[in-house]
């Protein structure tokens, strides 16, 4: 199955998803009850307080893109962290780990805005807007994990044909819906077609089974010798040469594939994750694909 028929299979399942006009209203109430509470709550903290914890995430976010990736290949090898997620891995742990002492000093410097006599808050006013803007930051934020939830659950559901009557499925289908229900808003309607998924991810593994799926592919492709170094590696050879994945790779079945445990040993294995990073692989697959056509 080519990129073009999976991504035609995810919208029709995605068009098969109905949104929810009763699920919308108790949505858009939840987001407005958050704004409600964050600004009564920033009304008594003050706008220092109030804002720390958004403050801090920022700061945190912005020091974990530039060195997270860096600081999980430094550490996490030791803990038997897979290198292809190390990075990812990496920038969750170092946003935590900055995240907690950048909150802690804005939460002592806010508690000077509380008068010692009284208890009452310096800024009120001030501390209740900004509370009001912060409410609208986190609830955006829970809205992208639902169209983030929904987006993983159509994919899961377009996978796996009458994956709905599980327990699983069923979660998935309800985060669909969700992610739907709040696509039924004009403004909002790109959420429908929105996806986080890495594309390109899914474009490489598709071309990938074309290519093993030709002979004369993969012929073209093996005349390369980057392609040619890589298919004879011990790690990638027996597997590739296994009857069984032969046959799951001439039906083109990706699903059954990614599941194998012995491609997923293959895809794990940390030289083979980092051979396979350092080539330009999907334009070497074009040139494949193009060249078996001719």
């Amino acid at each position: 199955m080519g990129a073009g028929t999976a991504v035609c299979v995810q919208l029709s399942v995605t068009a098969g998803i109905p949104g929810s006009r009763t699920l919308q209203v108790v949505l858009t109430l939840l987001f407005f009850a958050l704004m409600f509470a964050a600004s009564w709550r920033g009304y008594w903290r003050g706008p220092v307080r109030q804002i720390a914890p958004l403050a801090s995430f920022a700061f945190a976010v912005g020091v974990a893109y530039f060195f997270g990736a860096a600081f999980g290949h430094a550490w996490l090898g030791a803990l038997g962290v897979p290198w292809i997620l190390r990075g990812i891995c990496g920038v969750v742990l170092l946003c935590l780990f900055v995240w907690l002492p950048v909150f802690s000093f804005f939460w002592y410097k806010g508690r000077g805005q509380v008068s010692e006599k009284t208890g009452d808050p310096e800024y009120p006013v001030l501390g209740a807007l900004v509370g009001c803007w912060t409410g609208v930051f986190w609830g955006a934020l829970f809205l992208l994990c639902i169209a983030t939830a929904g987006t993983v659950g159509e994919t899961f559901l377009a996978v796996r044909p009458g994956a709905e009557k599980s327990l699983v499925g069923r979660i998935f289908y309800g985060s669909a819906v969700a992610k739907n229900s709040v696509a039924l808003y004009s403004g909002l309607s790109f959420l429908k077609t929105w996806s986080p998924l890495p594309e390109s991810s899914f474009r490489v593994i598709h071309k990938a089974v074309d290519v093993l799926g030709s002979k004369q592919a993969q012929r073209k492709l093996l005349e390369m010798p980057e392609i040619r170094s890589l298919a004879s590696d011990p790690v990638v050879y027996p597997v590739l040469n296994d009857p069984e994945i032969r046959a799951m790779i001439s039906r083109k079945d990706i699903d059954a594939l990614l599941s194998d445990a012995r491609v997923q040993r293959m895809v794990c294995d940390e030289t083979f994750q980092k051979r396979l990073s350092a080539l330009e692989l999907e334009p070497l697959l074009d040139y494949a694909l193009t060249q078996a056509g001719k």
